[in-house]
C-alpha cells in the first residue's frame, strides 16, 4: 500500500509526453506525474492498493497494453489511482473530465489503441498518430449505486475487433498450440489412470469429464469476452476477468474481486509451475531409460544435464516464435503415440483379470489425473489471448472444440488400451512399460524431446503473470530504464526454471504429484472459477428460463468444489505414506 495526497480540486487534464520510437518505459515518478495543485491539509491521506486496479470506485480507467513492449503500465496506473483517490475524497466533485495519452508505437492503424479503457468510452483524435484522447464523464452521487455497467452501452462494442497484437497466431498454429499443451505427460499417464478407476468406469468418466472441461473452457472464455465488452476493453487477463466479472456480479460477491483475481494468480502459477516440475522428471527419467544399459547414472544427474538447455529454451519471448517448435513437438508425439499404440495392440503385457469398475477409494486420483491431462486453462487463455482471429476458438467447428474431440478420443484410446496391455503392472508412464528394444527407445527420445518443448510453452504463463502483474509495475515505478527491464524479464524466466528443477530433485514422485496438481489447482482455475464468472456476468437478468444458467453454475461449482477436496487429500495421503515408507520413485522402478 501507499499513501496518496490528495489536492482540492482534482486536475482537469494530464498530458503524457509521446513514448519515442522504440519500445521504451517512461522513467518514473516525475515523467507521468498528474499536474499537482496546492495540497489541501483538510483532505485525508488515501491509501490506494499498489497492484489491484479499484474497480470498487466505479470506474474502469486506462490500463497498459499488454501484447507490445511499449510498457506504460505506470503511468495508466498512478492516474487511475488517483482518480479513484479523488473520487473517494469528493464523490461530488467532478473528475478528470479527459487525459491525453501518447499511442503506443506499435498500434498506431486500426480504430484504436490496444490501451485499456475504463468504463468511459475512448475517442480517438482526428490524427490518430498523435494521441489518444479518452474522455471521462463526471463522477457524481450516482457513484455510489454500484451499478458499475450502466453507463457503457455494450451492443455496438466488439472487443475483437480492437484487438491488436504485434505477434498473434493464426488458427492453425493456435490449434497446433492446443494440441501440444494437452498432449503431454498426461496421456502417458492414462493407463495408470484406468488402473484406478476401472476399465469402463474410465471410458465413461474421460468422456464425461473431457466434455465438462471443454463446456468450462467456452464458458470461461465467453465470460471473458462478456466482461471485456461490458468494460469496453480489448483484452483482459484471467485474474482481471474475474475482478471485473465479480464487480459488475451479485453485491454479496464484489467484496471478493480483489482477492479472487489474487487467488487466480497463485493457483495458475502453482499449477504451471507443477507442469513443469512434472516434465522436468519426465524428460530426465525418459533419457535415464535409454541411457542405463551404456552408463548408469541416477535421475537427478539427468535433471542437471537438462538444466541448461532448459534454460535457454526458456528464454524464447513470445507464443509467435514458439510454433514453428511446437509443430515439431506434436509431429514427433503423434508418431511416438501411433508406435505406443502399435505396441499396444500387439499383446498383452500381464495375463491378470481387469478390473472394470474399480474402486471409490481410488476414483479421486483419477479424478485429479484426467483434470491434469486434460485442462490446459493457463494456456487456453494464453492462446485465445494471442489469436488473430479469437472468434474461431470458441466458434461450433472452432479450435477448442475440434482440438478438444481430438484430445479426449486419443486419451481414451491410449487409456483403455494401455490399461488392457498392462492391467496391474501400469507404471507412471506408459512408455517406460515397452518391451526393450531400439523401437522402444526411439519413443523414449520422440517423447523426451516433445516434453522438453512443451516445458517452454507451460512456462510462458506463469513469467506473463509474474511480470504483467507484479514486477513490471514495480520496476516502472522505481524508473528502470529498457535495458534493465529485459534483464530482469530474463533473470525471472531463469529463476523460474531453476525453481522447478529444484522441486522436481526434492520430490520426483511424478504420479502422485501429477493427481495432486490437477485436483487441487485444476478444480478451482477450470470448474469453479468459470461458474463463478458465469454467475456473476449474467447477473441479474441474464440467467436464462427458469434461471437455468443459475442452476448449470451451481451444479459446476458443487461438482469442482468435491473434485478438489476429495482429489486433494487422497493424493496428499498417497504422498505422505510414499514418503514414510520410504518406497522409491515409482517412476524409476
Amino acid at each position: 500500500m501507499r499513501r496518496v495526497n490528495l489536492d482540492r480540486t482534482p486536475p482537469r487534464v494530464a498530458r503524457l509526453p509521446r513514448v519515442p520510437g522504440v519500445p521504451v518505459v517512461p522513467r518514473a515518478p516525475g515523467l507521468l506525474r498528474v499536474p499537482r495543485l496546492p495540497r489541501a491539509s483538510a483532505l485525508p491521506r488515501v491509501a490506494v492498493p499498489h497492484n489491484l486496479p479499484p474497480i470498487g470506485t466505479e470506474i474502469y480507467y486506462h490500463n497498459a497494453i499488454r501484447a507490445c513492449e511499449c510498457e506504460r503500465a505506470a503511468a495508466c496506473a498512478r492516474l487511475r489511482q488517483s482518480a479513484a483517490a479523488c473520487a473517494r475524497a469528493r464523490p461530488s466533485a467532478p473528475l478528470i473530465q479527459h487525459i491525453v495519452l501518447p499511442l503506443c508505437p506499435f498500434n498506431t492503424s486500426g480504430p484504436r489503441s490496444s490501451c485499456h479503457p475504463s468504463r468511459i468510452s475512448p475517442m480517438m483524435s482526428e490524427d490518430s498518430s498523435k494521441a489518444e484522447t479518452v474522455h471521462l464523464q463526471p463522477v457524481g452521487e450516482t457513484s455510489t449505486t454500484r451499478e458499475p455497467f450502466k453507463e457503457c452501452s455494450t451492443e455496438s462494442y466488439d472487443p475483437h475487433d480492437y484487438r491488436q497484437l504485434p505477434n498473434p497466431t493464426n488458427n492453425w498454429e493456435t490449434l497446433v498450440h492446443l494440441l501440444k499443451c494437452s498432449l503431454g505427460t498426461g496421456i502417458l499417464a492414462m493407463p495408470q489412470a484406468f488402473a484406478r478407476a476401472g476399465l469402463v468406469t474410465g471410458i465413461l468418466a474421460t468422456i464425461i469429464v473431457g466434455a465438462l472441461v471443454t463446456h468450462c473452457l467456452r464458458v470461461l472464455v465467453r465470460a471473458q469476452y462478456a466482461a471485456c465488452r461490458r468494460l469496453r476493453v480489448p483484452l483482459l487477463t484471467y485474474p482481471e476477468s474475474m475482478a471485473a466479472a465479480l464487480e459488475g456480479g451479485p453485491p454479496a460477491m464484489r467484496r471478493f474481486a480483489g482477492s479472487l483475481a489474487i487467488t487466480v494468480d497463485v493457483f495458475l502459477v502453482v499449477y504451471q509451475l507443477g507442469i513443469c516440475c512434472v516434465y522436468i522428471v519426465f524428460i530426465a527419467a525418459n533419457i535415464k531409460e535409454i541411457v542405463n544399459p551404456y552408463y548408469e547414472m541416477p535421475v537427478e544427474v539427468h535433471m542437471l544435464i537438462i538444466l541448461g538447455p532448459l534454460i535457454a529454451f526458456n528464454l524464447i519471448p513470445t507464443l509467435k516464435m514458439l510454433a514453428p517448435f511446437s509443430a515439431v513437438a506434436n509431429v514427433l508425439t503423434f508418431v511416438g503415440l501411433a508406435i505406443v499404440m502399435y505396441y499396444l495392440l500387439s499383446g498383452k503385457k500381464s495375463d491378470a483379470p481387469l478390473d472394470l469398475w474399480g474402486s471409490p477409494a481410488t476414483f479421486p486420483l483419477f479424478f485429479g489425473t484426467i483434470l491434469f491431462a486434460l485442462t490446459a486453462v493457463g494456456v487456453v487463455i494464453a492462446l485465445e489471448n494471442n489469436m488473430a482471429t479469437p472468434k474461431a476458438f470458441v466458434a461450433p467447428c472452432g479450435v477448442l472444440n475440434g482440438g478438444m474431440l481430438i484430445i479426449v478420443l486419443m486419451y481414451v484410446a491410449v487409456g483403455a488400451l494401455g490399461y488392457v496391455y498392462c492391467v496391474s503392472e501400469c507404471r507412471d508412464s506408459i512408455t517406460l512399460d515397452l518391451p526393450k528394444g531400439p523401437l522402444a527407445t526411439s519413443v523414449l527420445a520422440m517423447f523426451a524431446i516433445a516434453i522438453f518443448i512443451s516445458y517452454g510453452l507451460h512456462c510462458f504463463v506463469p513469467v506473463e503473470v509474474v511480470w504483467r502483474g507484479y514486477l513490471l509495475p514495480r520496476l516502472s515505478r522505481s524508473g528502470a530504464p529498457p535495458a534493465r527491464l529485459r534483464i530482469a524479464q530474463y533473470a525471472l524466466r531463469v529463476s523460474l526454471c531453476l525453481l522447478t528443477f529444484v522441486l522436481a530433485v526434492a520430490v520426483p514422485r511424478l504420479g502422485l504429484f501429477i493427481s495432486l496438481f490437477g485436483a487441487l489447482c485444476l478444480s478451482a482455475l477450470g470448474i469453479c472459477f468459470p461458474a463463478i464468472m458465469e454467475i456473476c456476468v449474467s447477473f441479474p437478468d441474464k440467467f436464462g428460463p427458469g434461471r437455468i444458467r443459475l442452476i448449470k453454475d451451481v451444479l459446476l461449482f458443487v461438482v469442482g468444489l468435491v473434485g478438489l477436496v476429495a482429489g486433494t487429500y487422497s493424493a496428499l495421503d498417497a504422498i505422505v505414506v510414499s514418503f514414510i515408507k520410504k518406497d522409491p520413485v515409482p517412476l524409476h522402478a
